[in-house]
């Protein structure tokens, strides 16, 4: 029997998810937990969520559909072990001149940390970063 894996949603994936579009996100998040595999966020994904309500014209709307969904699913806090392989992502793509952006260094990082999977349909920037395992739901 294999072990059961834990999935952290990128922001993209959340918001697919709270959107039911595309629907094949949905669908895999279900079989993803159905096959008893844990499903999260990172802090640094929770900040980016309301980062966009507050950015939002449809501020109350959209807080009550975020905060809903957060309400649903573990946020994992963003710790010194986080920090620690972030630090080294950042250096290690600065070094070969292929940076990604701030934010998702920080995913990245706690992806690693945490020996998750990245769910994401930005694989063109995380796909850069090694041994960081992804995938993207949307295909």
């Amino acid at each position: 029997m294999t072990r059961p894996s834990l999935f952290l949603l990128d922001t993209n994936t959340c918001i697919y998810i709270m959107n039911s579009e595309p629907q094949a996100v949905r669908e895999r998040m279900l079989e993803t937990t159905r096959a008893g595999n844990a499903l999260g966020v990172s802090s640094i994904t929770r900040h980016e969520l309301w980062f966009g309500v507050w950015r939002s014209a449809r501020h109350a709307t959209n807080a009550k559909r975020v905060s809903e969904f957060l309400d649903a699913i573990h946020t994992f806090p963003f710790g010194d072990s986080a920090a620690e392989a972030s630090a080294e992502v950042r250096a290690s793509l600065a070094s070969t001149g292929q940076p990604i952006g701030h934010y998702d260094v920080l995913i990245a990082g706690h992806t690693l940390s945490l020996n998750a999977v990245l769910v994401t349909n930005n694989t063109g920037e995380f796909s850069r970063v090694a041994g960081l395992n992804y995938e993207d739901w949307t295909k």
